[in-house]
């Protein structure tokens, strides 16, 4: 009888342990992706907006875009009833922080497919795009339709930051509003890979402007960019407005910009201000200086150029056929004059000097 008791209870605690560990594998097991296990050989499928989403809980993982997407159509939800949650209020919230080991690291393959009506309303936010900051990662073959994008700082339609990643073969249409530093069509500040890419976005913002890129640390090759690029705040001194590149410190080859762009200081139909090098590239956009309030001669003029703002690097085999103008020049010479060197007996062979500065 002891024999036998032994044996059940021996059974007993070997069915605990293989329950237990049959709930565990079941758990470890469950994600919520239809197909895929998350390797490079074998990508999460995204197909929905809710599997979109759920990257931000696996963000060293693959995934592949299986199908287009569109924020405002019921069919690219798996419940239509959280549609409201991303096209309303705050909108969609970026992919991977700028803090350490919270970035995106892992692969986005899009399959030539696109996300449409990408909504971002986070005007006191950085990084808010579809991606916030990505390292060592890899976005490829992806097109964002008609995005809407309003944030602070570090702000594009696909990433805000990338670092030592790669971006190919990826476009963007609509809208971007940055009310900081480093803001693009496509990224805020590039200090990766950026190839085979395009914009057609309008593009406002302060500081590092660019219809692609708002501050280029790492290369861009053969892209172009055709959206308008504004500066948004004619009453200060905004710098580093481009075309294509509102400031660059990297390489830019074989690309191009067509947009019309507007700002008081570093402004350039391709690159707003350049330190390094440029190469086979050109601008056909209308670059229009304004003159910063009213008055202040050192800036603007001699900042503001049809291919180039201002180089201090090198260019080669490039051009610009738009053409460069100034506005509220006029006003802006008199007004310093009669506010700051007249009272100090200013001639006029010295107005001639700091005209043609």
């Amino acid at each position: 009888m002891k024999k036998i008791s032994s044996i059940v209870i021996a059974c007993s605690l070997l069915f605990v342990v293989f329950s237990s560990a049959s709930v565990y594998a079941d758990d470890s097991d469950t994600s919520p992706f239809t197909n895929g296990s998350g390797t490079h050989a074998d990508p999460y499928q995204i197909t929905t907006i809710e599997e979109l989403d759920a990257i931000r809980d696996y963000l060293d993982k693959s995934f592949i875009l299986m199908n287009n997407l569109d924020f405002e159509d019921d069919a690219s939800y798996a419940d239509p009833e959280n549609k409201d949650d991303y096209i309303t209020g705050d909108g969609w919230c970026h992919i991977g922080y700028y803090t350490e080991g919270s970035e995106f690291t892992g692969s986005f393959d899009g399959q030539g497919y696109t996300i449409s009506n990408l909504f971002v309303n986070r005007s006191f936010s950085g990084y808010s795009s579809l991606f916030g900051k990505i390292l060592d990662a890899e976005i490829s073959h992806l097109g964002l339709i008609d995005v809407y994008v309003i944030g602070r700082g570090s702000l594009g339609s696909f990433a805000g930051n990338i670092k030592r990643s790669s971006l190919s073969d990826c476009y963007a249409t609509g809208y971007v509003d940055g009310s900081g530093f480093y803001v693009g069509g496509l990224v805020g500040r590039n200090n990766g890979f950026i190839s085979d890419c395009q914009a057609s976005v309008e593009v406002t913002g302060d500081f590092y402007v660019g219809g692609l890129v708002g501050l280029n640390e790492g290369s861009i090759t053969d892209c172009y960019a055709t959206g308008n690029v504004i500066g948004n705040d004619f009453d200060n001194e905004i710098r580093n407005i481009g075309g294509l590149v509102g400031g660059n410190a990297g390489s830019v080859l074989d690309s191009f910009a067509s947009g019309n762009v507007t700002g008081n200081t570093y402004v350039g139909g391709l690159v707003g201000a350049n330190w390094h090098n440029i190469s086979r590239c050109h601008a056909k956009g209308k670059v229009t200086g304004i003159w910063h309030n009213y008055g202040h001669i050192t800036f603007g003029r001699r900042y503001v150029g049809s291919l180039t703002g201002a180089n201090f690097g090198n260019v080669s085999y490039s051009y610009a056929t738009g053409r460069a103008t100034f506005r509220w020049y006029v006003f802006g010479v008199f007004y310093h004059l009669l506010t700051h060197l007249l009272p100090d007996g200013f001639s006029l062979s010295e107005l001639d000097w700091w005209t043609n500065r």
